[in-house]
């Protein structure tokens, strides 16, 4: 009722500015009539395309609660949720299907194509059922939070949504949120807000990862991550056998790590410490995050997605040789499910050499 309240006020608006520019330019009552015939047909053909353009948005939100209440894993979990049911290991699989869902609406959202406005009702207590349920956050949300970060930006977006429209109580949902339950929460956050970079190789990446290693300030630091000079760095790793993946915010780089493949028939690597060979590993040498970023878990990031640049190149051990003087380092490998092997000379630097195999046991 509103859209047509206002209608008939900007045709009389345009009649008045046509009206107007006919007066001051003397046009004939025939100029007059077709600039009129001109505006309202525009403005009639922009009005039909927006009333076509909500029809379409109704029907697709009619779409996608249709895909919510037609689905038995989703029904199935969200009666569990709202008749506060509890939820177990057995169930982990429809509660990755229910997360899943809602990791769409996110990326619907972030297309532009539905607003968090044109959901909110029909969806606000489903998603934070599952969201704020201790169960959920336990199996899923906070012991794999690197896994779910569409839906903790799902979940900042929808509550800076209700604080905007003064509705933050109207969640109305017994559980814990999100923010209290992960204390990495707003580290999560932060890291949406940076961008990762393609693994780069040759020259570029080298230089680049060599001009992050300059910024570092402290010489001890220099002494960790690089434990030989440049010159043999870059004639290690300036023949494509690298590849080095940046993260960077604002253009600027904030950390970086490399991975590497000895060739096959070579006498690269540490493989040999292993028995393994050129070519049935990958090694990441190198990790760096400068100290302002340090505490935001970005080396876990880092590793985890070297390792799987290393499985999905087709070998099936991942090694890395860590500093002797970063235990930091060794927590992070470790949880990423490396095993600590044991201690190599690393062109003369004291290094801890760590493996992790394509088909360990997580």
């Amino acid at each position: 009722m509103k859209n047509r309240s206002i209608l008939p006020v900007i045709i009389v608006v345009i009649v008045i500015i046509v009206a107007i520019e006919v007066f001051f330019r003397s046009s004939t009552v025939s100029q007059i009539a077709v600039s009129l015939v001109t505006v309202i047909g525009v403005f009639a053909v922009f009005w039909q395309l927006r009333q076509e353009s909500v029809i379409a948005k109704g029907d697709f939100i009619l779409s996608l609660e249709s895909k919510y209440s037609e689905s038995e894993v989703l029904t199935k979990i969200g009666y569990k949720l709202f008749n506060a049911h509890k939820l177990s290991e057995n169930e982990r699989m429809d509660i990755i299907s229910y997360l899943t869902f809602f990791e769409t609406v996110f990326l619907l959202i972030s297309k532009r194509t539905i607003a968090i406005a044109d959901i909110d009702e029909l969806f606000r207590r489903r998603f934070f059922k599952a969201v704020m349920n201790p169960d959920i956050q336990r199996l899923e949300l906070v012991t794999f939070d690197y896994g779910y970060k569409n839906i903790y930006l799902l979940n900042e977006l929808w509550i800076n949504y209700l604080d905007k429209i003064n509705a933050h109580h109207s969640i109305d949902v017994h559980g814990v949120e999100l923010s209290d339950a992960n204390p990495y929460y707003s580290t999560l956050i932060h890291q949406s807000k940076l961008r990762f970079t393609d693994e780069l190789t040759g020259k570029e990446g080298i230089d680049r990862f060599l001009k992050l290693i300059d910024s570092l300030p402290e010489k001890g630091d220099q002494e960790i991550f690089v434990a030989f000079d440049k010159s043999n760095f870059i004639n290690a790793f300036d023949d494509d056998r690298a590849r080095i993946m940046f993260v960077s915010e604002h253009g600027e780089d904030v950390a970086a790590g490399l991975v590497w493949f000895p060739q096959a028939g070579s006498a690269d690597g540490d493989g040999h410490n292993l028995n393994l060979n050129p070519g049935e590993y990958g090694q990441i040498d190198n990790t760096i995050v400068i100290p302002a970023y340090r505490g935001n878990r970005l080396q876990s990031l880092i590793i985890n997605r070297l390792t799987q640049v290393i499985f999905s190149s087709g070998v099936s051990n991942a090694l890395a040789t860590v500093s002797s003087k970063n235990p930091y380092s060794f927590r992070n490998f470790e949880r990423s499910y490396y095993t600590y092997v044991k201690d190599v000379k690393f062109h003369g630097a004291d290094r801890r050499l760590y493996l992790r195999k394509l088909f360990a046991e997580e």
